[in-house]
């Protein structure tokens, strides 16, 4: 379990059974976000503010 005191704007965290409910919130990312995505969760600077 996780407890966020305040969950931060526009995240969503999800438990492993919500996850096939994922698809249905639609939206698919481009190959240049998904890469910016990769990059800004591999850098623990923004691990550190969470």
């Amino acid at each position: 379990d996780l407890d966020v005191a305040a969950p931060p704007r526009d995240v969503r965290v999800l438990r492993e059974a919500d996850l096939p409910g994922l698809a249905r919130l639609g939206g698919v990312l481009k190959p240049a976000d998904v890469e910016a995505l990769h990059a800004l969760a591999r850098d623990r600077r923004t691990w550190e503010r969470v």
